[in-house]
């Protein structure tokens, strides 16, 4: 495969795959809606910036050490008990805030968000130590220009869609009436207990 199917590809496949409801998107949407369109694109440099700490280990060769039992499971479960914290933060709002007391999980840093949801979520290790995995090997004919490349497609999918996401609800935070916030934030709130749940029952289920 040519450089250019490389890029076309991986973007494709990642936008797919961002499309998917999950930590992040919840994040960016809760942010976006508060802090305006720029916390989308900061959630993405976090995340991005950790994919390319990933990238780089695997395409050193550093792919086992992830498939191991033991570590997928610790990082389903410390990734639980993580956003476990973020729903308790969302819930905490509507019932302790007021009407301007944005909370500590909207006025945190988006940078940061998008790197906690990335590392809070097991099945993101899972898609780089397969899918990831094969595109880098696919990209080794290349050389380090091959994997930049694939790279680069994969985190531009990840850009335009978050920011799809975060421009849709800074828009929409004009129209947003306080309580209006704070049921986003209900809803935010139910969405990370229950990928909480999720990832510490995948966490114990490697463990044991």
């Amino acid at each position: 495969m040519g450089l250019a199917g490389i890029f076309l590809s991986s973007f494709v496949i990642a936008f797919s795959g961002a499309m998917m409801p999950g930590p992040m998107f919840t994040a960016t949407m809760l942010m976006s809606s508060k802090k305006g369109f720029m916390s989308g694109p900061l959630i993405v440099m976090g995340h991005g910036t950790l994919e390319a700490l990933l990238v780089l280990l695997l395409y050193l060769g550093f792919g086992g050490l992830f498939k191991n039992n033991t570590v997928m499971g610790s990082i389903g479960i410390i990734g639980g008990i993580t956003l476990l914290w973020m729903a308790y933060e969302a819930f905490r709002l509507p019932v302790n805030a007021g009407t301007e007391d944005k909370g500590r999980l909207v006025n945190g840093s988006a940078f940061i968000a998008g790197i906690v949801t990335s590392l809070s979520n097991p099945y993101w290790i899972v898609w780089w130590i397969t899918i990831g995995l094969s595109y880098i090997v696919l990209s080794f004919p290349h050389g380090v220009q091959g994997v930049v490349i694939f790279y680069a497609g994969h985190i531009l999918a990840d850009l335009v869609w978050y920011s799809i996401v975060a421009l849709s609800f800074s828009f929409m935070n004009r129209f947003i009436s306080s309580r209006g916030f704070r049921a986003i934030t209900m809803v935010s709130g139910i969405i990370f207990a229950g990928f909480a749940v999720y990832f510490m029952w995948f966490g114990i289920r490697n463990l044991v």
